[in-house]
């Protein structure tokens, strides 16, 4: 089975269906990720996207720091009571 499109000149290529389901598909993939990296990023330029995908990490690790020190402190006071 075969579809006929129409390319950008105007002109007719045909094209098995699995081809057309196929770039159908990435077309919408394609513009599903751009329009989620538009409305994360918006308006910033590259460097900017770049600093801020460094600050997201660090904050990441800071937040591991912090929840593993907490632990360590909760672990100390319940040796400290006696109750293990």
């Amino acid at each position: 089975m075969s579809f006929v499109l129409n390319d950008v000149n105007g002109s007719r290529c045909f094209t098995s269906s699995n081809f057309l389901i196929r770039s159908t598909f990435y077309a919408f993939c394609r513009d599903r990720v751009l329009f989620c990296w538009r409305r994360e990023f918006g308006g910033l330029k590259t460097d900017q996207v770049k600093r801020l995908k460094g600050l997201e990490s660090e904050n990441a690790r800071l937040r591991r720091a912090v929840s593993d020190l907490t632990l360590d402190k909760m672990i100390l006071a319940e040796a400290a009571k006696g109750n293990f």
